[in-house]
């Protein structure tokens, strides 16, 4: 990306997490003018905080009432920005991570010492799964519920990054939701483990590795409807309880807990059935998707066929969906996705979301802009 890079904020504005000078939030994306003049590459959003890098590899944190801040800077530029409810995890351009904490007093990110480069990092509600260049997963953080992939789970939390062992193919995507982890390997399948609710397997009993029962704790393949043609996987994405596989045609399927709406389907499909998103997502090709460990709402970023009538769409323009339990404090929900006509044609390249229950629930829009 090169030139303005924008950032836009929605939802609760409790503690400022907004920057926005409204008192209780918006329910549109606006833009945060705080931020205008850097170049960020990256946002993240925790619980009730908000956070952005720039290319610089400088970190700039606000909440509680305060504008955006400098935290610290990095020893290279910031590729990647991964919050949980605390903390936020960082990856640089040269392949290193480091951990930052929001506290009442700012501290400087430290680095997470891994034997290897690392390519792309995911932060579930207390746990982080980090991928290495050769597809080499590692895990760390809480793990009793089987998302760290360890058989058998640790009974506490595991704040050193250990290697997912017994992988007999190779990752390419990782993704964490609040107490699950979704990979999808270079053949195009999707890995599951944590638990089983999440994961579109049956409830009762462990299927490998050992461990409490609804427990999955070491990664196994969820089956789909990619898998009765050559269309695989490429990309994944994980809610609080669900999860948004994306194969390689544009085609999005979803599946876990579907109560607000998250799953993007008409009427009350099972909640561990894997199916396709509905509504106008139905028939375009998909190119993105996005969703928060800590809250249940889903975002997915499509072009436009184009229009043949006079007026109709311009072929290529970039348009972004949302579904699910919406921010702010209404409970509002959109069973189908539905466009965000405020980022009509806009290259949205990145969307993060806060805790939705209990508020607040806010959510960040990295636009290059035009």
């Amino acid at each position: 990306m090169t030139g303005e890079v924008a950032v836009y904020l929605c939802g609760s504005n409790e503690h400022a997490s907004l920057c926005l000078p409204r008192v209780r939030g918006t329910a549109t994306p606006e833009r945060l003018l705080a931020l205008r003049s850097l170049y960020a590459r990256c946002v993240g959003a925790g619980d009730g905080w908000s956070a952005c890098a720039t290319s610089g590899g400088v970190l700039y944190a606000w909440g509680r009432n305060e504008l955006p801040l400098p935290i610290g800077e990095l020893p290279s530029g910031c590729s990647a920005l991964a919050c949980g409810p605390s903390k936020a995890y960082l990856l640089t351009d040269d392949g290193e991570v480091f951990v930052w904490r929001y506290a009442t007093k700012a501290t400087a990110p430290e680095r997470v010492q891994l034997p290897v480069d690392v390519v792309q990092i995911s932060c579930g509600g207390a746990h982080v799964m980090a991928l290495s260049d050769n597809g080499v997963l590692f895990s760390w953080g809480r793990g009793t519920e089987g998302q760290l992939g360890r058989s058998p789970p640790p009974a506490s939390k595991d704040p050193s990054p250990k290697r997912v062992e017994g992988l007999e193919t190779t990752v390419v995507a990782v993704a964490c939701g609040y107490a699950h982890s979704a990979l999808v390997t270079a053949a195009g399948r999707l890995l599951g483990c944590g638990v089983c609710s999440c994961l579109a397997l049956p409830s009762g009993g462990v299927h490998r590795g050992g461990g409490a029962a609804g427990v999955q704790p070491t990664p196994v393949e969820i089956p789909g409807p990619w898998e009765e043609g050559e269309d695989g996987l490429t990309s994944v994405a994980c809610g609080r309880a669900h999860t948004l596989a994306l194969s390689g045609s544009g085609r999005l399927y979803t599946f876990g807990e579907g109560g607000y709406g998250q799953l993007g389907h008409s009427g009350g499909s099972r909640p561990t059935r894997v199916m396709r998103a509905g509504g106008s997502l139905a028939t375009v090709a998909v190119d993105r998707v996005w969703a928060s460990p800590m809250c249940d709402v889903s975002f997915a970023r499509a072009q436009a066929e184009g229009g043949e009538e006079e007026g109709g769409e311009e072929e290529g323009e970039m348009r972004c969906y949302m579904w699910g339990r919406l921010p702010g404090h209404d409970g509002q929900v959109w069973r189908l996705p539905e466009e965000l006509a405020e980022l009509h044609g806009k290259e949205v390249v990145d969307i993060v979301a806060g805790p939705a229950c209990p508020p607040p629930f806010h959510t960040a829009t990295l636009d290059p802009g035009p």
